[in-house]
């Protein structure tokens, strides 16, 4: 998920499917350490306190809790392109 989430652009073939992007928030692209640790590192924190999942429903913008860390977003593709498209 580390490789593909930084050569694809902060997509898997999961987000790709859904239409998600991961994007960071200060820079253009993703760099393989910040895939590294949301991926790898974030996987693992989840795996072992699960409850932390729940962090995505009392954050305004939906944030997992390895966003915070990694300074990046979920974007879904569709409504960036209705934004992109009305400015």
């Amino acid at each position: 998920f580390t490789l593909t989430s930084f050569f694809l652009e902060g997509q898997t073939l999961g987000k790709y499917f859904c239409k998600l992007k991961v994007v960071a928030t200060q820079s253009d692209h993703l760099s393989l350490g910040t895939c590294l640790i949301r991926e790898g590192l974030g996987t693992l924190i989840l795996y072992r306190f699960p409850i932390l999942g729940l962090c995505v429903l009392f954050t305004p913008q939906r944030q997992n809790y390895i966003d915070f860390f990694t300074d990046t977003l979920v974007i879904s593709l569709e409504k960036f392109h209705l934004m992109k498209g009305s400015l």
